[in-house]
């Protein structure tokens, strides 16, 4: 319940603050180097070791991985200023099928009851935005 909560308060902020300023660009700019710079003095103390050993071996990788997450961020809050806001966060969870099959396929984890239970909640969730009962 707490997580959902989270993901709640998080999707309103992002879409209503879409809507209140001026430039979803400029919106989404200044979320994500305010995360940035709120992440790296709590990250850096703990896991300096690690940062540095992941940035030394795969700064490309890392990198990529970095710019689609910003890209992806942005796109989610373009939508959410144009389209309603609980269409767009219904798509938005869709990336957890896609860790899923990730996950089972690539990882090799395993697709248990759990995760079909939770894929098929997923996908009626969309389902149910598009064509309402």
């Amino acid at each position: 319940m707490l997580t959902g909560l989270c993901i709640a308060s998080y999707t309103l902020v992002d879409g209503l603050g879409a809507r209140q300023v001026g430039s979803v660009m400029g919106f989404a700019v200044w979320l994500t180097i305010g995360d940035g710079l709120l992440t790296f003095p709590i990250a850096w103390p703990r896991k300096s070791r690690e940062i540095t050993a992941v940035l030394k071996h795969q700064w490309k990788s890392s990198m990529l991985a970095g710019s689609m997450q910003v890209v992806s961020y942005w796109m989610i809050i373009w939508a959410m200023a144009l389209a309603p806001i609980g269409a767009v966060s219904a798509l938005r969870e869709t990336s957890v099928l896609f860790a899923a099959l990730i996950s089972t396929f690539v990882l090799k984890e395993g697709y248990g009851a759990w995760r079909f239970v939770s894929a098929g909640m997923i996908a009626c969730g969309v389902w149910l935005t598009r064509y309402k009962l």
